[in-house]
């Protein structure tokens, strides 16, 4: 009787992990198979540890408020800082919560924007995990940025990412980007801005305050147009809201509302800008971005001015797009007039540069734009909120058949060790 030989396993999906300060997202790609623009699972990138009792996880590990002080973030501003408890959680969402299957599915990874070559012993530390842990087919590790451009349909973007202790302002070129030119700023993520700035009014005590201070700053918050003009309708009494806290308490939140978004626009507190190997930047996202264009020259000026992809849940505040457009038009010299267009959802606003000025500066032969440029929109028809863009674009390219040569096989891995994560196999 003739032996038969047994047919390989097909491959499945691929994994995709964005694994963020805030929150991990992780899900199967391959959006024709159904996976949309959602990753599977969102959850708290926490952890908390309990003597003879098992390490509670996510979601779990945050709602312990009574224990906060023992809770443990393994990811701080985009670097892994405990890789021991990072293991804990990526092993029961990605393993036991996905199920993903030992030897059939790969996994890609999210690389941190502007950490570049000191972010190895985190890729090596993901790649180790990825075959001997989880017995993966394959693993990459694509720039957040880049995914995030791809995720808008672009290959040649300005990726402003405002994460939730970090931010950072990245140049896609043609589907690639350098890690050493990336600027990034620490600020505070919005929940302790909040917090801080309740606790200073005395609208409530700890306690009372920190189970429900993140929704607060998520329902409520605002970028405002002016801040001068906002602070002046706070002290009227125009922007007050009622808020009911889980014990039934009502507080009154004003001023807070459009202060915690502000870190961004006018970086109060001395945020300095930082790119890799260098000294910081002062200023906020649209004076940085400046800076940004001018830095590659005229050639791309028009290209990375015009296709500016925002990602990053606290992009996604009411009034961002608006004070955003707003500030960088000013300071590149660009004037426009809003009109909508019917019909055009997925990118509602046209920009008209008044013509006679459009002459005078093209003459002038100046390095400002002398064409709009398109900021992208809040748009309603989006696939996919801001935070989710980066796992969405890995979800998107994650089983291109042209992008294969990037990824790194257990074989290799097998033959040539951990120090493969490091050697280019990335764009």
């Amino acid at each position: 009787m003739s032996s038969r030989k047994k047919a390989p396993r097909p491959a499945g999906p691929s994994v995709v992990v964005d694994l963020g300060s805030h929150s991990l997202k992780a899900g199967f790609g391959n959006v024709a198979l159904g996976s949309g623009w959602a990753p599977d699972l969102v959850e708290p990138t926490a952890t908390l540890p309990e003597e003879g009792r098992a390490t509670q996880l996510g979601a779990n590990a945050v709602a312990a408020f009574d224990r906060r002080s023992a809770v443990v973030r393994p990811v701080r501003r985009g670097k892994v800082v405990d890789h021991a408890q990072l293991e804990l959680l990526l092993n029961h969402l990605v393993a036991n919560t996905l199920e993903a299957n030992a030897g059939r599915h790969s996994i890609l990874f999210a690389d941190a924007p502007g950490h570049g070559a000191g972010s190895n012993k985190d890729r090596e530390f993901f790649m180790t995990l990825a075959f001997e842990k989880w017995n993966m087919r394959a693993c990459v590790f694509y720039p957040a940025p880049v995914l995030a451009a791809f995720s808008a349909g672009k290959t040649t973007a300005t990726v402003v990412d405002c994460g939730h202790e970090s931010s950072s302002v990245s140049v896609v070129y043609e589907g690639r980007m350098e890690q050493n030119k990336v600027l990034r700023v620490d600020h505070p993520s919005a929940s302790d801005k909040m917090l801080q700035l309740l606790m200073g009014n005395e609208r409530g005590t700890l306690d009372d305050l920190g189970p429900a201070v993140e929704k607060i700053a998520l329902d409520n918050c605002y970028v405002c147009a002016n801040i001068a003009r906002e602070r002046a309708k706070a002290k009227a009494g125009r922007t007050k809201k009622k808020y009911k806290l889980p014990d039934g308490q009502w507080i009154t939140i004003s001023e807070e509302r459009f202060a915690v978004p502000e870190d961004l626009m006018t970086a109060p507190f001395g945020n300095r800008w930082r790119k890799a190997g260098q000294g910081g930047l002062p200023g906020a996202v649209a004076s940085v971005l400046q800076g940004t264009f001018e830095e590659h020259g005229q050639t791309v000026y028009r290209d990375l001015a015009e296709n500016l992809v925002a990602c990053g849940g606290r992009s996604d505040v009411e009034g961002f797009d608006e004070r955003f457009d707003t500030e960088l038009r000013v300071m590149l010299g660009v004037k426009k007039k809003k009109k909508y267009v019917e019909g055009d959802e997925d990118d509602p606003y046209v920009s008209e540069l008044d013509a006679s000025r459009a002459a005078e500066e093209q003459k002038e032969n100046t390095s400002k734009m002398t064409e709009p440029f398109d900021f992208v929109p809040k748009s309603r028809s989006r696939k996919h909120p801001r935070r989710f863009a980066t796992w969405a674009g890995g979800a998107l390219i994650s089983d291109f058949r042209g992008l294969r040569e990037m990824w790194t096989t257990k074989k290799q891995f097998e033959e040539l060790g951990a120090d493969l994560a490091v050697d280019g196999r990335r764009f």
